[in-house]
């Protein structure tokens, strides 16, 4: 396993031994130590120098490789008897196949500097690893982040490229006010817009995208959007760049960042291919019922009148109703229609025991709609038609 690298913590050290050690001598009046404190500190240059060739992997503790008994649960990662990252901290996970058969899992964590990179022997002991965390994509939401927000319009796209520029601007104007006296001054300008553009990356907020079976929830400072599974219809993806293309026409351009950046090069792969498996099984025959339990036009007050005549059993009704384990079919089919699901929710409320509403708990905890979600937690508390209708209408609007 490896965790976060020691090589800075290394690096201060080795320096700041001779540095301390010499500071000593001088307090001390030793200056014949000085001499001795010379070599340690040539002998740490010379290591320095042919430590590439010596050790190309590098040093196991100081790039925080370590080897051990591991365990896995939904409490977490442990290793050797103690937690070094908890299920609350874990974003994702992507799998890498590497020569000879073996698996690295890479363990995305809510902090860069937390994350894990995990050997295992074959490919069916990492699944049981990613199984364990509670990390299966078929059931649980992971979150990725990408670049150069994609919930942003074209005229706030413009203004923060004109901001930036006018960073860069503002940057060498100060640099060529202050050098109005002191002409040597200029030697700074390169210096000073290179550091800007180095802090630039770091100042930008990412969008947050947590993925689940059943579709795409996209937040950025305070903003967010859900995608519905059924509103996407084609992914193209590119470098470190995926484009989803939704039926509407848009296009959601997603950059995980840029084409030198490792930690991009994994995430991207690993939501590209939860992605394609998740498009993959939307290609089914659908339900015959999910247009009759879809809102279509009808407003709220008609909808939940329909949808109640769709639960009865019997004759007599100007509705068909539908049998129980259809209801529940388009309930938790992620491809399914997202009002239609909603409709077999309310259709389902009557008929609802202790185990059906864990049943519905789960199914929200799992589910990226934020309005499929209140939908469902709200079926799941035991409120009425109207409430769950209400529910699904306030965060669709939010």
């Amino acid at each position: 396993m490896r965790g976060p690298s020691r090589r800075g913590l290394a690096l201060a050290v080795a320096a700041g031994v001779p540095a301390v050690l010499t500071i000593l001598c001088e307090v001390t009046n030793q200056s014949y130590l000085e001499e001795y404190v010379a070599l340690l500190g040539a002998a740490e240059a010379i290591a320095l120098f042919f430590l590439p060739a010596a050790a190309p992997n590098g040093i196991g503790f100081i790039n925080g490789e370590r080897r051990g008994p591991l365990r896995a649960d939904r409490e977490g990662i442990g290793f050797r008897g103690r937690q070094v990252l908890s299920r609350a901290q874990i974003r994702n996970v992507a799998v890498e196949g590497v020569i000879g058969g073996a698996q690295i899992v890479h363990v995305s964590a809510l902090r860069a500097k937390d994350d894990l990179h995990i050997e295992l022997g074959d490919d069916e002991t990492a699944r049981a690893l990613v199984a364990a965390l509670q990390l299966d994509p078929e059931r649980h939401v992971a979150t990725f982040s990408v670049e150069e927000d994609p919930l942003r319009s074209r005229a706030r796209w413009l203004a923060a490229r004109l901001l930036v520029a006018a960073g860069a601007v503002a940057v060498s104007g100060a640099v060529l006010y202050l050098s109005r006296r002191e002409q040597l001054l200029l030697l700074a300008l390169v210096p000073a817009l290179l550091v800007y553009s180095l802090l630039l990356p770091r100042a930008r907020a990412r969008t947050d995208i947590a993925f689940a079976a059943d579709g795409l929830t996209l937040r950025h400072r305070g903003r967010t959007r859900s995608i519905p599974l059924s509103a996407i219809a084609e992914l193209r993806t590119e470098q470190n760049v995926a484009t989803l293309v939704l039926g509407t026409g848009e296009e959601l351009v997603l950059r995980f960042g840029g084409d030198t950046d490792d930690n991009a090069a994994l995430q991207h792969p690993a939501f590209v291919a939860r992605m394609r498996r998740t498009l993959g099984r939307r290609h089914r025959t659908r339900e015959q019922s999910e247009a009759q339990l879809a809102r279509g036009e009808r407003d709220a007050g008609e909808w939940a009148r329909d949808l109640l005549a769709v639960a009865r059993e019997g004759e007599g009704y100007r509705v068909a109703s539908v049998p129980q384990d259809t209801l529940w079919r388009i309930a938790e089919g992620v491809a399914a229609e997202p009002t239609a699901r909603v409709g077999a929710l309310v259709a389902l409320r009557g008929r609802l025991d202790d185990d059906a509403r864990a049943r519905l708990h789960d199914l929200a905890s799992r589910t990226a709609q934020s309005d499929l979600r209140a939908a469902l937690e709200a079926a799941a508390s035991g409120a009425e038609a109207d409430e769950i209708i209400a529910a699904y209408d306030r965060a669709s609007r939010s």
